[in-house]
């Protein structure tokens, strides 16, 4: 009433007086809005405030053009009654639509500059509108009154400020009641005054007086809510979202399953959770006041203090296994957490929280007890094994060598007495002797490769071959012709290993191969990167073959060392290379064999670290290949091969 008594007698000396002291009020208050929230902008959580001040200052710079252009100002001659109206239904229009949009904005960031530049750009091309470009919608024709438009404009001002009024209701938790009252009220006040400028015929009417005088209500409210709670009530806004924060984290601190305490730096507890009670047995009372390593146990004082300790000369968080003892007596094995508050440089408090890890630790050791017990009976049982193994072997082969002695016996002292098919009889049964003979011989082999020790070393593979070749005969001219490629690089392997991969290799390349036709095999050596080699698949011309059980071997670490034993032989169907590192497969029952060897060779390699596959066409021969880490001395490309 202070306010609007003086303006109201104003009117009655000179309307033009009343009216701009009105517009001067809100504009100053407008101003006002912007300061608060654009000097508070970094501290303010509540974008509403910042966002509405502003688009305050947009507003109060029309407000403050209307009143220098308004009929009898003289600033500018000749302008009439319109190009005032059109800046003040632009300038309601922008207040309406702001505190429509401000409501949204609650819990969202705001980029003050990019607001700001865009209610200035906004704000410049509504005065070229109406002074310059001369577009913007005629308001009010001087002697007939109102413009439809304009009319028309103020409902539609009215509706979007009902709006704001509905989301700033929905968003009241944000608020202080009393700022909730004050700007549902101001929003009020603004759509009554839009209506009394609905009415008026004259600039200097009586429906214009009332829509000044609700106006000036308006924007008194929203300094009332804005300015005066954020000057002169600063605290109560800080302290209502300081409660909220302190709320959260209260709700946190108390429903944690963790204990969560604080001590001093005498180190004595000044606060802790129900969960910290549970965990130690004490009561708050009992707990707060008292040292924390008066309940450490007596074991674990002197490293736990060196855990905190060494926290503060590196103030991070810390992490480290302890152990208390209950009130009960009962000792807890807690995993603590902790971190040091530093208050201008000197520490002010610890902050930890504490998890009892008992269950966990003693499940741990049932664990590894269980372990224990079951890998020394698997000892044992491997043991057991090894020697029915053997024994089954000796046992098994000592029969199978009595009946081929006894059927060579029997050949040289009768074989020419007996019929052509009575000696093909036996000589059946001296072969199925030997295969017997030999598969028990290769099962033996296996099982070995699965538990015996392989150290690996740098092994150079030219000597092995060189040895296989000379001591079978079958792999010399003019049996069989195998060439050597240069000097193949030395692999991290172990030498009986890689000499029975060779053997086995390279005593199927020479008996996989088409009757009347010479052997021909060519081994040789390639260098590869790691970043070269990957787990390769069945499917893309190459068969890597996997333990079963286990996930394809990928190349080790480093530069490889892959050799190829490429073969003239019968080659190995698509349909039957995923299988042929499987035990007891047997590529064609023309040419002898177990059907263990090349299953045989993928434990071995396996067992040293390596892989091995095969690339092969039916018909074409076959291309197999080994691979292992390359010895330091080696890792340069191999030297070029002799022809």
């Amino acid at each position: 009433m202070l306010i609007v008594g003086p303006l109201v007698l104003s009117s009655g000396f000179s309307y033009l007086l009343f009216h701009t002291l009105a517009e001067m009020f809100s504009v100053v208050i407008g101003c006002g809005i912007f300061v608060i929230a654009w000097n508070a902008r970094r501290l303010l959580q509540n974008n509403y405030l910042l966002f509405l001040g502003i688009a305050f200052l947009s507003i109060a710079a029309l407000d403050l053009a209307h009143t220098l252009v308004y009929k009898g100002m003289g600033v500018i001659p000749q302008l009439g009654t319109d190009p005032p109206t059109q800046l003040w239904i632009a300038a309601r229009a922008t207040q309406a639509v702001s505190l429509m949009v401000a409501p949204l904005l609650l819990g969202r960031r705001v980029r003050a500059g990019w607001t700001a530049l865009g209610y200035g750009v906004f704000t410049t091309l509504i005065l070229l509108s109406v002074f310059t470009w001369k577009i913007f919608p005629s308001c009010h024709v001087e002697g007939t009154g109102l413009t439809a438009f304009k009319r028309i404009s103020e409902y539609v001002i009215c509706l979007v400020l009902a709006v704001a009024m509905v989301l700033l209701y929905r968003r009241r938790s944000h608020f202080d009641p009393q700022v909730l009252r004050l700007l549902l009220w101001s929003a009020g006040l603004t759509i009554a005054s839009e209506l009394a400028f609905t009415s008026y015929i004259d600039v200097y009417g009586p429906f214009n007086l009332v829509g000044h005088i609700l106006k000036i209500g308006a924007f008194f409210l929203v300094y009332k809510a804005l300015i005066e709670n954020g000057i002169a009530k600063p605290h109560s806004l800080l302290l209502r979202q300081l409660s909220q924060s302190e709320e959260r984290y209260r709700l946190l601190f108390d429903t944690s399953p963790d204990a969560i305490f604080s001590m001093d730096i005498s180190g004595r507890f000044v606060m802790v959770n129900p969960a910290c009670e549970i965990l130690s047995g004490y009561s708050r009372q009992e707990l707060l006041g008292r040292t924390v390593m008066s309940l450490c146990a007596p074991d674990q004082r002197s490293r736990t203090m060196d855990e905190f300790k060494r926290n503060l000369r590196q103030p991070k968080y810390t992490q480290f296994e302890t152990a208390l003892i209950r009130k009960d007596g009962s000792r807890a094995e807690i995993w603590v957490v902790g971190k040091p508050l530093f208050s201008e440089g000197r520490l002010a408090a610890f902050h930890c929280t504490a998890r009892d890890i008992g269950d966990r630790k003693r499940f741990q050791a049932e664990l590894e007890t269980l372990v224990r017990e079951r890998t020394s009976k698997l000892r044992e049982l491997v043991a057991e094994l090894e020697h029915f193994s053997y024994t089954l072997t000796h046992d098994m082969r000592a029969p199978l060598r009595a009946m081929h002695g006894f059927g060579s016996l029997l050949m040289e002292k009768a074989g020419n007495v007996l019929d052509p098919e009575s000696r093909g009889f036996l000589h059946n049964i001296m072969n199925a002797a030997l295969r017997m003979d030999r598969l028990i011989t290769d099962a033996l082999h296996f099982s070995q490769a699965s538990m015996k020790e392989l150290p690996l070393h740098p092994v150079d593979p030219n000597p092995l071959l060189q040895g296989i070749i000379e001591s079978y005969p079958g792999m010399q001219p003019p049996k069989a012709d195998i060439q050597v490629a240069g000097n193949l690089p030395r692999v991290i392997a172990n030498e009986a290993g890689l000499t029975q991969c060779f053997s086995n290799l390279l005593g199927n390349a020479i008996k996989f191969v088409e009757p009347g036709k010479m052997p021909k095999v060519r081994i040789r050596a390639e260098i590869r990167d790691e970043a070269d080699v990957g787990p390769l698949l069945a499917g893309e011309g190459i068969t890597a073959a996997p333990v079963p059980g286990q996930p394809l071997k990928k190349a080790p670490a480093g530069p490889v060392v892959r050799i190829w034993i490429e073969d003239n032989g019968i080659g190995i169907p698509s349909s039957f290379q995923h299988r042929v590192f499987e035990m007891f497969q047997r590529l064609s029952k023309t040419y002898e064999g177990t059907g263990v060897g090349l299953a045989l060779v993928r434990k071995v390699v396996h067992r040293m670290n390596g892989r091995v596959g095969v690339e092969s066409d039916a018909g074409k021969g076959s291309r197999f290949w080994l691979e292992f880490p390359c010895a330091k001395e080696a890792a340069r490309p191999p030297a070029r091969a002799r022809h």
